[in-house]
């Protein structure tokens, strides 16, 4: 879900790319500027979330998916760059269009 947000907010990793970079955004939504992602305290998690989530989108079998994170309930990464996620979500798309989020 993190790398699907991030992507109608207009922020993707490209295959082959190691870095983020800037997309088209969801016409419904105000862009997320590459800037405001790489200087926030959580692109690294966001980062290797994108990159988890790109490795898993390309393979089928667990054993193919060879990333940082763990499915445990405390990775901190996997956390950190879904609240980074939300908040973005909030203020690009709920804040955006007027509409309060619950």
């Amino acid at each position: 879900m993190v790398r699907f947000l991030l992507g109608e907010l207009g922020i993707s990793l490209q295959k082959g790319n190691s870095d983020i970079s800037e997309k088209k955004n969801n016409q419904y939504v105000e862009k997320l500027k590459l800037s405001d992602v790489v200087c926030d305290s959580n692109y690294q998690n966001v980062l290797a979330v994108l990159k988890a989530a790109n490795k898993a989108i390309a393979h089928m079998e667990d054993i193919d998916v060879n990333h940082a994170i763990e499915t445990n309930p405390d990775d901190k990464i996997l956390f950190n760059a879904i609240s980074f996620t939300e908040l973005m979500c909030i203020e690009k798309m709920y804040k955006y269009n007027s509409y309060k989020y619950k």
